[in-house]
């Protein structure tokens, strides 16, 4: 008996899992929009492959985060206490209708949300993590290869900032902890973020630009602090510069993108939904209205961005902003449960670790936080589950507590000095 324990102490790396969820993931996040965007019919075909990939998701999901453990007696309070209240709100809004268990299983943001925060205990080896990026990594060529085929992507919102959303903040991850990947990985990812960016300012999505900007912000500050600086981060104000000057060189182009940011800006979008909203949830601030929730805002009557009639919708079940969507299902009290995770990993992992990659980790946590506010919606997402991610890995005194050094051995990044002593015993010999 002791012999097994010891054998099955650490968990293994299921690298077969980890690809099957990404796979999975992708395939969720995407087939809604590819189906629309090359009107297929959504028949039995549509139904059988969603729910292939919903199965494939839930058991690759439950292997990669089975094996629970806690290294933070108040993290172990927090997520046992969140995850309760959750269970409560879910209870308050079940539904056993087929109508309501199917959308339970469609809609990303009603019932998932819910179960994702387990993937806090992603990764009970530094190196699922590295197995993680390297195949995120891979949804960047996945966008640049969408967008080829089918450029009509870019050029709405809301089929833009879902692509973006689903395959570039892989490797804006990657990007922000440069100094575990290669050169070229690094270029591309900087590639990825840059057409998603220019995207977002064409379309003047204030959100899509936040996120996106931040994450190149933040990238450049751990390259700063980080031993070894790849070129990208070297040229990064020259870039600056010369984007700056084309732009504004450009008196076609610099006029119509300030006119739509700025129109953007300033415009008022959201306090008439708000205001509805508000004032539906007046007797339900508390404690919500269960999962799935809805509030009385009388909408639409008109003509989509893609050109499409759409109906007077009376009840909706989003808002689009991620505190206000854990208010409409557990009210205030869901807020605060999730900023008291949320904040103290967010703290550990910027200012109480020792190596850029846990740095990392807090910086994604404090965007998303206020990517929020304008967005960022709890869902069956890609940033979500990172975010997720990231708190298990600011609540591991184990990995805070590594050096960089440390980190880039498990990344197989071998050490500058290590490098010297192997070319001079090359010459030497």
């Amino acid at each position: 008996m002791y012999s097994y324990l010891r054998t099955h102490k650490t968990p293994v790396v299921n690298k077969n899992a980890i690809l099957a969820f990404i796979i999975s993931l992708t395939a969720l996040s995407l087939l809604d929009l590819l189906f629309n965007t090359l009107a297929l019919p959504k028949g039995t075909y549509f139904v059988v492959t969603w729910l292939f990939f919903v199965v494939i998701f839930i058991y690759s999901s439950f292997q990669l985060v089975k094996h629970m453990s806690f290294e933070s007696t108040y993290f172990k309070y927090m997520f046992f206490i969140f995850m309760g209240y959750g269970a409560i709100t879910v209870v308050r809004g079940i539904s056993f209708s087929s109508a309501d268990l199917t959308a339970f299983l469609r809609i990303p943001y009603i019932f998932y949300p819910f179960l994702l925060p387990f993937f806090a205990f992603f990764g009970k080896q530094l190196k699922s993590f590295k197995i993680l990026l390297g195949y995120l990594f891979y949804l960047g060529p996945l966008y640049i290869l969408l967008i080829l085929l089918l450029p009509s992507l870019l050029l709405s919102a809301g089929s833009s900032e879902i692509l973006a959303y689903s395959l570039v903040l892989g490797p804006g991850f990657i990007f922000m902890n440069s100094q575990l990947f290669s050169k070229i990985k690094i270029n591309f990812s900087f590639l990825f973020i840059f057409i998603a960016t220019l995207s977002f300012v064409y379309l003047a999505r204030r959100a899509g630009l936040f996120i996106m900007l931040g994450i190149v912000a933040a990238g450049y500050i751990f390259a700063l602090l980080s031993k070894e600086k790849n070129l990208i981060f070297k040229l990064f104000p020259w870039l600056i510069a010369v984007a700056v000057i084309a732009f504004f060189q450009s008196d076609n182009l610099s006029d119509t993108l300030l006119d739509s940011i700025n129109k953007r800006l300033y415009e008022d979008t959201r306090s008439t939904i708000t205001d509805m909203f508000y004032m539906d949830m007046d007797n339900h601030k508390t404690v919500g209205k269960g999962m799935n929730a809805k509030y009385f805002c009388p909408i639409g009557g008109g003509l989509s961005e893609d050109g499409l009639d759409y109906e007077v919708t009376y009840y909706r079940d989003v808002i689009e902003n991620g505190y206000l969507q854990l208010m409409l299902s557990g009210g205030i009290l869901h807020i605060v449960l999730f900023l008291s995770i949320m904040i103290p990993a967010c703290f550990n992992g910027i200012f109480r670790s020792s190596n850029l990659f846990t740095k990392s980790c807090g910086a994604l946590i404090l965007l998303w936080m206020v990517f929020m506010i304008g967005s960022g919606l709890p869902s069956l997402s890609l940033g979500y589950i990172l975010i997720w991610i990231s708190v298990g890995v600011c609540y591991r005194k184990s990995i805070r507590i590594k050096t960089d050094d440390e980190i880039k051995a498990v990344f197989s990044i071998p050490k500058k000095s290590s490098k010297k002593v192997l070319n001079v015993a090359k010459k030497k010999g």
